[in-house]
Parts: structure tokens; sequence; C-alpha cells
């Protein structure tokens, strides 16, 4: 058997690797209730309503999906999607997605190198990148569905077959509308090569075109917002011909925007994971410019690192970084390279170990790492609760849910996104969010309010209000509550708990005046058995409180403690908003771990929370609490029943 056949072999194994553990951990994430970032449930959504014979019908968006972008592409999802119409169907099409840029990537090293193991490392780099599995982990795009095509279309510019090249580029462009910018790019490197016209002007002409067609029927399909997303360049201009002729004659706006220092940090770290390689044979990234320009108008912080923002780059960083390394290989003058070449296993090592700290740093691994010893991740019990709860909502049900129940509950031809009712308004825009007048049903993860707190600072005293207020305009009540999962509706109400006074301070300003007994109760979902620890506790200010604070809940048994829960204070109603000398009650439920042995306690601490919302290990958004401030003394409570 010849090298280059145990090379295949070897790499065929890397990519059956990659795809079992990238498919188990998108699995793992969906069984545990680990998607919050709204675009799954988008898409989700979206194709339902496609195979329901609504095409592209959206309600979490107030118009058809291609009003949001022209992502033509998900027509071959549609298909997949019938044939098994569930949200993981999309997350694991994803993930072959990534898995399949590993052939032109074989051929792409093969092309620059004659070690017939050389495509067998390319490819096993690829399968580990932080970048490949950062955009396999966070939810679903059609954005990663471009680094294929675009490794293939590269494959075909250098192999100089047009016809390829053409078809290739043209299927990028029904990614995504902004794909146009790579195109124009490519035309710019035929230019700099000195390609002919077919080469040059047809892949810049075809990329302008597409981009203000794209436009254009974007705007057709979401109205009166026409292109949102120019929102994002607000600072150039209010429409896009002010943008266009401001960048023209003020480029020093643009200049300011691509130099600054948080720019500067997040260009060394899109470099990082390619141990800064690219910089050395930077030709092929002029293909990929102006998407990279794009970027950086937008603005590159930690969190573009770990999505899948940086898609549509990584085939020209990876193929940059390829020719670096043959650079360095055939370099006899200079002052860097040939030393390089001279000491190629020094060198190697020092390239091998910055890529594989950079997958740790950057990648989800090593902060998935981190976060089980410092932080461990909700316990199971909860997450299947949460899930069996949910499974229990009527299908097809016309509902709004915040982040957590989401994706869950997308299924549904009315379904909306509780955040954009906690923030009054659509995406990009003032105008009012609407709610189809039919809707009946709030289904809330109050950690999610946590989160809303921390993404949506400036609404963090209002927005709760209005999703009050939704509610008792719609005439709903608390009908169910399992864990941290309120369930409004217009069924029967749950009985309110009853509340003995409790008279204690807890600070100068704010005083505890009533709580329940804390209570473990033996709940069933789904035949599933689990145990809830739920109390009601009941607060009174004597001054305008300036701030939002939390409950921090520590459960112990007798073996010590089993578990620590964060809750709004009042979900509905944020301390910021209270009046004094008025009562304000809340029940407060939380799935046990364990079913506790021996008696159970609970250690009720009001703490103001600083910190911001992020992304953890598995690429969900979460709250990142930098400190945790502690109001007064805690509130102590034993379990007194069992039922």
């Amino acid at each position: 058997m010849t090298a280059a056949l145990r090379a295949r072999r070897w790499a065929l194994l890397f990519v059956l690797v990659f795809l079992l553990a990238a498919i188990g951990v998108v699995t793992w994430k969906w069984q545990h209730v680990a998607y919050g970032g709204i675009d799954l449930a988008i898409y989700t959504q979206a194709l339902s309503e496609t195979i329901d014979g609504r095409l592209f019908n959206l309600t979490i968006h107030p118009h058809n999906y291609f009003g949001d972008h022209l992502e033509l592409i998900v027509f071959f999802l549609v298909p997949l999607f019938a044939l098994v119409p569930s949200p993981l169907t999309l997350l694991v099409v994803q993930v072959l997605a990534l898995a399949s840029a590993s052939i032109p990537i074989w051929h792409l090293t093969r092309r620059r190198f004659s070690w017939p193991w050389a495509p067998l490392l390319a490819v096993a780099v690829y399968l580990i990148h932080p970048l490949v599995w950062n955009a396999a982990l966070f939810e679903f795009h059609a954005l990663p569905f471009a680094i294929p095509l675009l490794f293939w279309a590269l494959l075909a510019f250098e192999s100089r077959q047009w016809w390829r090249f053409f078809a290739l580029l043209f299927t990028t462009l029904l990614v995504r509308e902004d794909l146009s910018l790579a195109a124009v790019g490519f035309g710019l490197l035929a230019l700099l090569e000195r390609r002919s016209m077919r080469w040059s002007v047809v892949p810049i002409v075809l990329g302008l075109v597409w981009l203000k067609a794209s436009l254009t029927v974007i705007g057709y399909f979401n109205g009166e917002q026409g292109y949102k997303f120019l929102a994002l360049y607000a600072w150039l201009g209010p429409d896009l011909r002010s943008m266009l002729l401001n960048m023209l004659t003020h480029p020093w706006l643009v200049l300011g925007r691509l130099v600054g220092i948080t720019r500067i940090i997040g260009l060394l770290g899109m470099l990082l994971p390619f141990a800064f390689l690219p910089a050395l044979a930077p030709r092929v990234l002029i293909a990929g410019s102006l998407f990279f320009i794009q970027l950086l108008l937008i603005g590159v912080g930690e969190n573009t690192l770990r999505t899948h923002y940086l898609a549509p780059l990584l085939p020209f960083l990876f193929v940059a970084s390829l020719d670096a390394i043959n650079r360095i290989g055939h370099a006899t003058h200079g002052r860097i390279l040939p030393h390089l070449r001279r000491e190629w296993q020094l060198a190697a090592v020092g390239f091998g170990t910055v890529v594989v700290a950079a997958a740790v740093v950057v990648g989800p691994l090593g902060q998935t790492l981190l976060e089980s010893f410092n932080d461990p991740a909700r316990p199971a019990a909860d997450t299947k609760a949460t899930r069996a709860f949910l499974q229990t909502i009527e299908q097809p049900a016309q509902v709004v849910a915040s982040f957590t129940p989401l994706p869950y509950l997308a299924q549904s031809p009315a379904v909306y996104s509780a955040h954009y009712v906690f923030l009054g308004h659509r995406q990009y825009t003032t105008a009012p969010y609407p709610v189809g007048e039919d809707v009946r049903l709030l289904v809330l993860d109050d950690r999610d309010l946590l989160t809303f707190d921390l993404l949506y600072a400036n609404d963090a005293a209002t927005g709760p209000g209005r999703l009050k207020a939704f509610i008792e305009e719609r005439r709903l009540v608390l009908q169910r509550h399992v864990g941290h999962v309120l369930e409004f509706g217009d069924g029967p109400a749950l009985p309110p708990p009853t509340l003995a006074d409790r008279s204690s301070a807890v600070d100068d300003h704010l005083r505890l005046t009533g709580a329940s007994a804390l209570a473990v109760e033996n709940l069933v979902l789904n035949g599933h058995a689990f145990s809830e620890a739920a109390f009601a506790l009941r607060f009174e200010t004597a001054a305008t409180l300036t701030t939002n604070l939390q409950l921090r809940v520590t459960f112990a048994d007798d073996r010590g403690r089993l578990q620590q829960e964060f809750f709004p204070l009042n979900p509905l109603t944020p301390t910021s908003t209270w009046a004094p000398q008025q009562a304000y009650a809340a029940p407060y439920r939380a799935i046990l771990a364990r079913a506790p042995v021996g008696a159970l306690q609970a250690t009720a601490e009001v703490v103001q929370l600083h910190g911001q919302a992020g992304l953890n290990g598995l690429r969900n958004i979460v709250p990142r609490y930098r400190t945790i401030e502690t109001v007064g003394a805690p509130v102590v409570m034993n379990a007194e029943r069992t039922r």
C-alpha cells in the first residue's frame, strides 16, 4: 500500500471521527436545551412553514425570511427537512457541510506539496480548527455552507477551470447576499494576476449586480424596513446612497474604523488560529478582503470569533497559510523565511503549538473544560424536565417564547420571540413588534430574563413591564410553573402560594415581609420523575430603588450543597419599578439535581449581578457574571413537607 493511499484512509478516519464528535455534541446540546440564540428557531419556523405550503413564512420576524437575508441555498434544505422535520436535522446537515470541505482541502494541499502526508495534515488541522467548531456549535446558519463552496472555488480558480469556477462562484452567491463581496474579491485577485476579462471583470460585475438585486429583493420582502442590517453602518449615513457618498468624500471615517485598537485586536484574534501564517503569503487574501473589511467596519470582538461570522474568511486564511508554508519551504533569500526553512522542525513545533493553543483558547474545548470546573452546567435533571415540559405543549401552538424554549416551539405557524416583546420593537428599528391577536400563550424561562437584563441593559428597567403589559392585555394567568419555566395562558390559574408573615430587614431600604414554606415536590412529566423545590417570598421597599436586584438560592441536604440557582427577584416587576411601601411577591421553583437526602435547606440571598451576556463553551448565550454583590442578610428556609 502506497503512502498516498494510507494517507487517504487516515483522512477518511479523521473525517468520520469529526462527524461523530460534532454530531454528538450538537445532539447533546439539543437534548439538553442548550440552543438559545434565536437563529435555529428562525430557520426551523421558515422551513416548517415552507413544507406546509407557506414559502419561508416567518412570524419571529414580522416578514418572510427573505426579508432578513437572501439565502437561496435554503431551498436545498427543504427536502431534507421535509424528510426529517426537526431542528436537529439542520444542525446535522451543517456539520456534514463543514466536513465536506476536507475534499477540496486535500486537493489544494496536494497541488502545493509533493510529500504524500501533507494533505492529511492539512485536513486534520482543518477538522480541529476552532473556527470550524465554533461554526458547528453556534446555532444554525446558512453562512457555514460557504466554507466548502469557497474552497472548491479556490481550487477551480487555481486550476484555471473557468466554467467550474463560475458555477461554484454562482452557487456561493446563493448562500447569502454579502457573499457577493467574495465574487468581487475574486475579480480583484484576477486583475492582480493579469488574467483575462472573464476571470476579472465577470466576477466583479456578477458580484455587484447580485448585491444590488439581493438588496432589492430583501427590501421587497420586509417592506418599509429595506435592508435593515444597514443599521450596523449608521455611522456612515442614513441610507445606502449616503453611506457610499461618505465613504468616497470622507474616507477618514472608514480609516478610523479600520485602524482602531479594537479592530487590531480583532485582526490578531483572526490570525492567531492560523499561527499568523497568512501574513507571510497574503496574495489569496485579496479575494476575501472586502468581506474582511466589512467585518472590521462592523466590529470584530470575542463573540465574532466564537460564532459563524468568520466562515467566509476561513477558506482564504487557510489557503494563505498553505501558501506561506510552501513559500517557507522554497525560500532561498531574505532574513526570516530561509531561517524558518533551515529550522523547519522547530518552526513546525512552534506553528503547531500556536494552532493547538488557539484551538483551546478561541475554540470551544478550553472554555468548556474551564467551565466544567468553575461553573458546572445546569443539572441534567433540569434540562430533562424543561424538555419534557415543552413537549407537553400542544403543537402547533400560537406562542410567545423566550430564548430557551423558542427553538423547541418553533415549528408552530405563529411563534414569536419574547425578547422583542421585552424590547418593544422589531430588530434594528423602532417599529413596534407585532404579535398575533389570537396568541394566548407565553412561555418564559426566568433565566432568560437575567440574560435580557445583560444583553439589553438600556431596557432592563422597562422590558419586564412590557411583558407584564402583554400578559394583562391578553388576560393571561400563570397556569403552569415547572423549574425555571413559567407558562402564562388563558386556562385555569395556579393557586397563589400561601405566605406567612415574616419580617426581617434585608438592608436599609429592602425588607422581607413574607415567605411560604419550602416544599419538595415529586413531579412527573412525560413519564419521567423529578424532584422540585418550591417556595415564595414577599418583599417591600422603603424607598425607590435605582437598580434591579436578583436572588441567589443555594440548596443543600444532609450530604452538603446540592446546587445554586439564580432568579429575577420578581420576574415581571423589576425592583427599579417598585413603589415604596408596597409589597411584591414572587414564586420560585428549581428542579433538583437529585432527590434530597434527609432535610432540604434553601439559603436565599438578595444580590446584584454585574456582568454581561456571552457565549459559553458550547456556544450558547448565557449570563457571565464578573461580580456578585450580596445585599443584606440571607433568608434560610427548611423543607417542611414533601408530597
